[in-house]
């Protein structure tokens, strides 16, 4: 279910690709297309609305300047499906940051600075509602048994469990072990704040449940909320590794 988003890369000067998961790529299978090429660049911010063979490029103006949780919720609302994908920028790939994302459903295509990208074209957003295509299959029961091979030989690996068990935070805590956390900008070999915000002390205190994209079995998202206290707050979507190490270790910081 993950798809890819590749282009020359504003940070390195050479090819850029990064992956997503989310249900974005599945819902462009389901349009009728393997991929979209875009070209060129608007004079104004535009976004790309596609439902099947219709395919337009509407006035985004009213989305510029907004973050992508807004931008994802009003696309919905103006498509009128809240069943719509969404990959879409916010104000850092609009000023062309050269690290910015692209962001889907909350997962993000976060490296080589694809954000950028779709900022230097003015191009806020892609929409997408699929209901025309319909796999056919050759063999339905031997592609059933392959796929349940795969789904049961995926999930008995240990870095397979402890992904759906811990997240990819749980790297914190391994990475930590063997030095290859970047702890104040790998200054220093180990830390011992790491463990009050890995994966496992998340599991023990904030986490609801997990979030899976399309297809998955695995699962590394996670759904967390914190009952009570000053920073109480409702169900939401919680760090990944690379957030608690950006706000975490490299600052030293483990509240």
């Amino acid at each position: 279910g993950r798809w890819v988003v590749c282009s020359k890369s504003p940070y390195t000067g050479i090819w850029g690709e990064s992956n997503c998961g989310s249900w974005f790529g599945a819902e462009v299978k389901k349009a009728g297309y393997d991929g979209i090429i875009i070209s060129g660049a608007s004079e104004e911010p535009v976004y790309l609305e596609i439902k099947d063979d219709k395919v337009q490029l509407k006035d985004a103006n009213v989305l510029w300047g907004r973050g992508t949780f807004y931008t994802t919720e009003k696309l919905k609302e103006l498509f009128g499906d809240e069943k719509a994908k969404v990959a879409c920028i916010g104000q850092a790939g609009e000023n062309l940051v050269k690290y910015a994302n692209i962001v889907s459903e909350e997962r993000a295509a976060g490296r080589t600075g694809m954000g950028a990208i779709f900022g230097s074209k003015k191009l806020k957003a892609i929409i997408v509602k699929g209901t025309k295509i319909k796999l056919d299959v050759t063999n339905q029961e031997e592609l059933r048994k392959v796929i349940i091979e795969t789904r049961d030989y995926v999930k008995s690996s240990f870095s397979s469990q402890m992904i759906a068990e811990l997240g990819t935070s749980g790297a914190m805590d391994m990475y930590n072990m063997t030095g290859e956390l970047p702890i104040k900008y790998f200054s220093q070999p180990q830390w011992e704040g790491a463990g009050k915000i890995s994966g496992a002390t998340m599991a023990e205190t904030i986490l609801v449940k997990n979030r899976f994209c399309h297809s998955c079995v695995i699962g590394c998202g996670r759904r967390v909320a914190i009952k009570e206290g000053k920073y109480k707050t409702d169900e939401i979507e919680g760090p990944e590794y690379e957030t608690l190490v950006s706000y975490g270790a490299l600052l030293l910081n483990d509240n």
